[in-house]
């Protein structure tokens, strides 16, 4: 036998190692009865330190000297290592049960109070409700038609809300050009002043009627 540092002992059979024959000692000079860590005797207690508030002081752990001269210390265990012929824990093959039928589902039958509308008997609509919520003001409804004839409903666009809508986006144009004055042509800027004179001719006639009343 041939014993090397780290208690590892090989086994020879005629000058040559034995397959799988090292064996593990206890290597001569082993500490059982020493600790790891022991706790440093030059630590000397904080000045601050209260025992009633703090708890009973205990130095700092620092490493056993004795252990770094000997092969080691504590209760001796032998090491371990992976076992080849291990094979994993065992478990049961799985096969198809011939009893499984699925997830179980009630069964679906007809409803006897089942029903359907042909055609339908409501009442006229007399109204239409709108619900909004918004931060924005100035949001209005208007020209609201319900129909089953689209060709009507197109008829009644043209007529009632395109002449408006186009209006409405000329008044735009004219607030945005009067924003900025250098995008108004000599034509617009007459009509803008013209409509700006004639609104507050209007305002002042009606200040001189009722104070005339």
């Amino acid at each position: 036998m041939v014993v090397f540092s780290k208690c590892l002992m090989p086994i020879l059979s005629g000058g040559s190692t034995r397959p799988n024959s090292h064996v593990l000692l206890n290597l001569q000079g082993w500490l059982d009865d020493e600790p790891d860590e022991v706790d440093d005797l030059d630590a000397v207690k904080p000045e601050d330190w209260d025992d009633e508030e703090d708890g009973e002081w205990e130095p700092p752990k620092i490493s056993n000297p004795k252990c770094e001269e000997a092969p080691g210390c504590g209760e001796w265990t032998r090491p371990t290592k992976k076992n080849p012929a291990y094979k994993g824990k065992w478990r049961a093959p799985l096969i198809d049960n011939p009893e499984y039928q699925g997830i179980w589902a009630p069964q679906q039958i007809p409803n006897p109070e089942y029903f359907e509308l042909e055609k339908p008997n409501l009442e006229p609509i007399a109204a239409i409700g709108i619900e909004i919520w918004t931060m924005q003001d100035g949001i209005l409804f208007d020209n609201v038609l319900v129909s089953h004839d689209e060709a009507a409903a197109t008829e009644y666009r043209e007529k009632t809300w395109k002449p408006k809508f186009d209006a409405e986006k000329e008044k735009e144009a004219a607030e945005v050009k009067l924003d900025d004055p250098g995008k108004l042509s000599a034509l617009d800027g007459i009509k803008v002043c013209w409509k700006m004179i004639t609104s507050e001719l209007v305002i002042c006639a009606q200040i001189i009627s009722e104070s005339s009343i």
